[in-house]
């Protein structure tokens, strides 16, 4: 790649990987990628730091057509032609979107099918969120949390690949060996910050 071409690359933001992920859960769903094949996908989505890397996963696929149209390089793109972020952006984004404040308390709350992204408060407290029911064979499952001297205890099924993407400041979120899966209930990934507390991620 020339200096001039390398110096196009566009950043991946979060947003686009989000919906890359979306499009590879269809492509499971009609049957285009196996269980192993979506979660070796969705590990190089999830880590992917340019938006041009997402050709590879999508170049394959139907769902992915109109992405690859806009990222793949050209010679002289058009000036009015939009960026791959105003694109990804203009594109509906999949899945609902739910929240879970716990301050000074606790409560249970189980997630319903149709959520994939989940905001998380704990601030000297924290609540018992089941995801059992949200975590399907597919299922891309991301959760924002924000935890100060505090934090929740998030509980999967069994077969679920959990992804801390998360930062803190003495803390942390603490996976359990025995709620680390191989893919084949879904993925959760964890995002957010964490401050002198920390998530618990379980078997449910």
């Amino acid at each position: 790649m020339s200096e001039m071409q390398g110096s196009r690359r566009l950043r991946a933001s979060d947003e686009e990987r989000d919906y890359v992920l979306h499009l590879l859960q269809l492509a499971h769903a009609a049957g285009r990628l196996d269980v192993v094949e979506l979660n070796d996908r969705q590990d190089r989505a999830l880590t992917a730091k340019f938006s041009d890397e997402f050709i590879e996963l999508l170049e394959d696929l139907p769902e992915g057509r109109e992405v690859v149209a806009v990222l793949r390089p050209t010679v002289a793109p058009a000036p009015s032609r939009p960026g791959p972020s105003s694109v990804l952006r203009a594109i509906a984004s999949p899945g609902t979107a739910n929240q879970s404040i716990a301050i000074l308390s606790g409560k249970d709350m189980m997630v319903p099918p149709g959520v994939t992204r989940y905001h998380l408060m704990s601030f000297m407290g924290g609540d018992n969120v089941d995801l059992s029911e949200a975590l399907q064979p597919g299922v891309v499952l991301i959760i924002e949390s924000q935890s100060v001297l505090g934090g929740s205890t998030i509980k999967v099924p069994p077969g679920v690949n959990v992804v801390d993407e998360s930062q803190s400041v003495m803390g942390g979120n603490t996976v359990k060996r025995s709620a680390r899966g191989d893919g084949s209930r879904g993925t959760l990934v964890l995002r957010g910050i964490s401050i002198m507390g920390g998530n618990t991620v379980k078997l449910a």
